[in-house]
């Protein structure tokens, strides 16, 4: 290792340790803050787990721009201190980056004079760690003169997919099989016309690729193109988004399968980043907000996934200072997680215990929060402990079965925007199951623009009857009223006294006032003896008498006849 890449990992080891953090917030937090204006922002997440990100400083005197870099080693919390790593009196922008492999990391931008917009060519670098970057020149894309511009990369099995654009002309897509040394140059037109900022996402479950950009002059509208061929653009391209000013739009192919665009769009005068979803690339959502405010442009953003299932990272521009674009900061929401469509669905049961051999009943809600009409299946297995109660399966619509094969509930069900229905089905817990068992119930459902959600409801089993004694009166004991309060405890250790009762000889059981400690007042009693029996009873239904009778005396009437007192002689001496 030479002695200046030792020195540049040793600054870059000392100010990690100093990163820029700040208090996140739900629209992000600034990667770094500096006086300049940094835009065009691209990520990876190296094979170290470290994520690089590099950006465009642009200089607004010059007209130029260098390329930066700045790393993490916290999941973007704190990152280092920006670095050069393309500099020169060119124009130096747009960068397009990957890691092919452990330590084969490669950059692709534009290049050209400043105050230019017709001599740009498509430059490629290439680094082992991040930090030092050797610039390999222009890459030959099969055109005679220059104008290729905003390129956008994606690794594509064994090749690397880029589109670009050509100044005033429209969007390109070539691929490369060396790493990005040689490129095809079949020239393959994606957009109709002019363009620009054209970018590229691939769905890996059946090879559709989607490129999205940006059409006019001031007030913009995105399109997009989908394709299984990367030759063939043949088909109609798509509007995704129009009214007020749409630009720097990123497709990004989300997990469950479907196609997530990410664009910045004015309204009046402020910037925002919005998104919208679609299943298929062809019909999409409305714009769904991911930042907010009315004071500060937000441009550019850049998705990646973050690591967890459903969730991302995103990365944007956003203005500091009083004027836009004179300083703009490189911003990042390090766990953005796309709106849920069915986050006001859930499972829930109806108690909290149940005794073995008893039923619970569960209810599935699903409900549409708006922004897109939804196909969901739902697939609910019988948990561990339990079996379906035969004939307890009802919905409000939708079509629902129940498979004894694979003792598996299954639900189809439309819902358009803002809608909410609902199923509902009882299990039965097998009757040995043994005291303290948690019965785990799980939902899944799956819409169809591929987000899959895991609902959950848990019943625990209480098999263990409760306890109660009668205090007052004592056993034997003799009562001289007609009446007489009994009184005792009660106690459960699993779901809880639901009532106490009291039986006076052969009569009624009573319910008492009170749980722990309760009590009743019994009038209106008979002379001679009263048996007094208890049962407590718990909240999932079990059922404790007590081992034995307790009895008592009633004596309210006082002994009668003559009474003889017999004084003794008196002696007189």
């Amino acid at each position: 290792m030479s002695l200046k890449k030792t020195h540049l990992l040793l600054v870059l080891l000392i100010v990690s340790l100093y990163g820029f953090s700040q208090a996140f917030s739900a629209d992000g937090q600034a990667v770094y803050v500096d006086p300049d204006s940094d835009f065009q922002s691209v990520m990876v997440r190296q094979f170290d787990g470290n994520l690089l990100l590099i950006f465009e400083k642009f200089n607004l005197e010059s007209f130029t721009g260098d390329l930066w870099a700045t790393m993490s080693s916290d999941n973007g919390l704190t990152w280092s201190v920006p670095y050069p790593i393309i500099t020169s009196s060119d124009n130096e922008r747009h960068p397009a980056l990957l890691e092919l492999e452990p330590g084969n990391l490669v950059l692709f931008y534009h290049k050209g004079a400043p105050y230019t917009f017709t001599d740009f060519r498509i430059y490629r670098a290439t680094s082992e760690d991040g930090i030092t970057w050797t610039e390999q020149g222009p890459i030959n894309l099969g055109w005679s003169s220059m104008g290729e511009m905003n390129p956008s990369v994606i690794q594509d099995g064994n090749y690397i997919t880029m589109t670009y654009n050509r100044a005033g002309g429209p969007s390109y897509i070539a691929r490369s099989q060396n790493q990005g040394v040689s490129w095809d140059t079949n020239r393959t037109q994606v957009s109709d016309g002019a363009s620009a900022l054209p970018r590229v996402t691939k769905r890996e479950s059946d090879g559709l690729y989607l490129v999205s950009y940006e059409v006019g002059i001031g007030n913009m509208e995105l399109y997009g193109k989908t394709s299984n061929d990367i030759h063939d653009w043949s088909a109609p391209e798509v509007l995704i988004t129009t009214g007020g000013t749409n630009q720097d739009s990123r497709p990004l192919a989300l997990e469950g399968g479907a196609f997530m665009v990410a664009y910045a769009h004015q309204n009046n005068s402020d910037f925002n980043i919005f998104y919208q979803i679609s299943v298929d690339g062809t019909e999409w959502s409305p714009r769904i907000p991911l930042t907010s405010g009315s004071d500060l442009y937000k441009l550019e953003p850049f998705l990646m996934h973050q690591g967890t299932p459903g969730h991302l990272m995103v990365i944007w521009s956003q203005q500091k200072g009083p004027v836009p674009y004179l300083d703009q900061d490189i911003w990042i929401h390090p766990d953005f997680i796309p709106h849920d469509y069915l986050e006001g669905s859930g499972l829930m049961a109806s108690a909290a215990f149940v005794k073995p051999g008893n039923s619970v009943t569960h209810t599935v809600t699903l409900s549409n929060s708006g922004y897109y009409p939804l196909s969901v299946v739902l697939v609910n297995e019988m948990p561990a402990f339990s079996t379906y109660t035969a004939n307890s399966l009802t919905a409000t619509a939708g079509q629902y079965s129940y498979n004894p094969a694979t003792t598996a509930i299954n639900w189809n069900m439309n819902l358009n925007d803002g809608e909410s229905e609902s199923l509902s089905f009882a299990i039965t817990i097998e009757p040995d199951t043994e005291d303290g068992t948690v019965i785990t119930n799980i939902a899944r459902f799956t819409d169809n623009l591929g987000v899959e959600r895991t609902e959950s409801a848990t019943v625990m089993v209480d098999a263990a009857p409760p306890t109660t004694s009668i205090l007052t009166p004592a056993n034997g004991q003799l009562v001289t009223s007609s009446q007489v309060l009994v009184s005792g405890t009660a106690s459960d250790s699993g779901s809880g006294i639901a009532a106490v009762q009291i039986q006076v000889d052969d009569g009624p059981w009573q319910t008492v006032s009170g749980i722990g400690n309760w009590s009743l007042l019994i009038t209106g009693l008979s002379e001679g003896r009263h048996d007094i029996n208890a049962q407590a009873t718990d909240a999932a239904g079990n059922v404790q008498l007590l081992p034995e009778f307790i009895h008592f005396q009633v004596d309210t009437i006082p002994p009668f006849g003559n009474v003889e007192i017999y004084l003794p002689a008196i002696t007189r001496p």
